[in-house]
């Protein structure tokens, strides 16, 4: 192979890993805006889970304490409560 065309190929290949990279940092580009929006959606996903497993439990509590009354307050008007 001849230097000249040795620095023909080099040129082109040059040119062809610049096309390249810059397709690469395009399409890199694209799917880190994807994965940033999966993890968004995810946390939105997340933090629903955590507030309706705090929401069940406060509403757990809630229907406990009611039970418990009922329960006292049928022994103290003398009616029977099966519960």
């Amino acid at each position: 192979m001849s230097d000249d065309q040795f620095t023909k190929l080099f040129k082109y290949m040059q040119k062809e890993f610049k096309a390249i990279r810059f397709e690469l940092s395009s399409v890199e580009g694209s799917l880190r805006h994807e994965i940033d929006k999966i993890y968004n959606l995810l946390d939105v996903s997340l933090k629903r889970s955590e507030t309706d497993e705090q929401e069940r439990l406060a509403i757990g509590r809630q229907l406990e304490n009611h039970e418990d009354w009922i329960s006292r307050a049928s022994k103290k008007l003398k009616i029977k409560y099966n519960h």
